[in-house]
């Protein structure tokens, strides 16, 4: 996905949206890890999806080489149990589709694409496979229906090109055929310089050499001021460096300086020009400017679910929940599994902000992943706000298992602990929550403070607050 959002609440009160603001350097990006689970008698939640990773883990590259052996039946039956066992698992019904496509099982690999595109109807690779298995089922005003619908998702794709001249000449569309083959032909050019401009790039700046990265795109910019790539691959650097006001710059001057419309999209990663320059301006606080180039984006490219996730968020900052709420009920609808995980995490803060606990733990439930220390911590804080102290404690220790002296962590199990009289592991807390960075532990002197006032301490308690109003940082704002 393009772009993520986290949020973080805790005890006192300050939760908050983070507009985590990212863009890969590759056009099509995947989820760093997919929360799976099946049902079945284990005892632990946790030990549960443990175990199912490690079957997934196992499967799937068995049933690759199977399949690369020639086996095909018997990888087919593995990928089939590996989706039963994970029905939201659009990956690998997708791996599957395209195994089907090349072993020319039309029947069952169209069945699989329509059950893609029935929960993800945004889904790119279920919109090619599909557009291939029309094209090749005798259906070629289907396939170009598919690759249009495809092409205003991500803009031009070269073998979609060709495909869409075969198709047209197919029909006897002459002159789209040509013209599509004379396109082709220049996207294969520019697709080759554009890839070994930025294997260059990508080089200096992996091996700490950014400033000559720039100047190598600076020169190429200077001989070509009408080639957007470059200005999109400065800009990445920029923003790979925190820089927002640069990366506005720069995507300003890439849009004064070509046509940018989606038909005009010679590489796919231009079509998140609009949306990244919105997430620039929301890291800058300029959120109408944000909301102006989201909004844009999501004209240009309305199928773009990952886009709704950023808006909301802004929405939200500019204290527009309903509207917020109203894009994040479409990426429910239309997103990928963890565009709709982001998106029902903004659900839950936001019904959160509005007191209806109730269903801030309903929306937060649905994109649950108990091995998730940011939605433990998400679920924790909601228990805590109803009251339920008990289950708050429970969330809040599994995710200082998955992530361990997390100051944050520590001091809102500190304070559920002192909720429940339990004053003594308070205490270990948050002693352990300031000794991570006593420098830097205004909130957690202040709460082992109260704890030492209820033992009797108070002493120890006037140390602490006045140790607390010296500093002016905080570690449980690093989580």
């Amino acid at each position: 996905m393009i772009g993520q959002i986290k949020t973080a609440g805790d005890f006192a009160g300050k939760g908050t949206f983070v507009l985590l603001a990212g863009f890969a350097w590759m056009a099509l990006s995947v989820p760093a890890a997919r929360a799976e689970k099946v049902a079945r008698p284990v005892a632990s939640p946790v030990a549960r999806k443990a175990e199912n990773k490690v079957e997934k883990a196992i499967l799937l590259p068995k049933a690759k080489s199977l399949s690369a052996a020639g086996y095909a039946s018997t990888a087919i039956a593995i990928y089939r149990k590996v989706i039963a066992a994970y029905p939201d698992d659009l990956e690998t019904r997708n791996d599957l589709t395209v195994f089907l496509i090349n072993e020319k099982r039309y029947k069952e690999a169209l069945e699989l694409a329509n059950q893609v595109l029935a929960i993800s109807p945004n889904d790119r690779v279920a919109l090619s496979c599909r557009a291939t298995i029309y094209e090749r089922t005798g259906a070629p005003e289907k396939a170009l229906a598919d690759l249009e619908a495809y092409r205003k998702l991500r803009g031009l794709n070269v073998e979609h090109v060709i495909m869409t001249a075969r198709l047209s000449q197919k029909l006897g569309r002459t002159d789209a055929a040509r013209k599509n083959l004379a396109l082709a032909e220049r996207l294969k050019r520019q697709f080759e310089k554009h890839k070994a401009v930025r294997e260059e790039v990508e080089k200096l700046a992996r091996t700490g050499k950014s400033r000559q990265a720039l100047a190598r795109l600076d020169a190429l910019m200077k001989a070509d001021k009408n080639d957007p790539y470059c200005y999109y691959l400065k800009a990445s650097i920029y923003n790979g460096h925190n820089q927002p006001e640069r990366v506005v710059h720069l995507l300003t001057q890439l849009l004064e300086h070509c046509d940018y419309k989606p038909e005009n999209i010679e590489d796919d990663q231009l079509c998140e020009v609009y949306q990244v320059r919105g997430t620039a301006y929301a890291e800058l606080g300029q959120n109408a400017r944000a909301l102006a180039d989201l909004t844009e984006h999501l004209r240009l490219f309305p199928g773009d679910s990952g886009a709704y996730v950023h808006r909301a968020g802004v929405l939200n900052s500019l204290k527009q929940p309903q509207k917020a709420l109203k894009d994040l009920k479409t990426v429910e609808r239309i997103g990928h599994r963890y565009e709709r995980r982001d998106g029902y995490a903004m659900m839950s803060a936001i019904y959160t902000q509005l007191g209806q606990m109730d269903k801030a733990l309903y929306y937060l439930g649905k994109g649950f992943d108990e091995g998730d220390s940011t939605a433990l911590h998400r679920r924790a804080s909601l228990y805590g706000k109803r009251g339920e102290w008990q289950k708050a404690i429970a969330d809040l220790s599994r995710a200082l298992g998955v992530t361990p002296k997390v100051p944050v962590l520590l001091v809102d199990r500190g304070i559920a602990y002192t909720k429940v009289g339990k004053l003594d592991l308070a205490l270990k807390d948050l002693t352990a929550a300031v000794d991570v960075d006593p420098g830097r532990s205004k909130r957690a002197r202040r709460e082992r403070a109260r704890v030492y006032d209820l033992l009797g301490k108070r002493d120890l308690a006037s140390r602490d607050r006045e140790t607390a109003a010296r500093q002016t940082g905080d570690n449980t704002t690093d989580f």
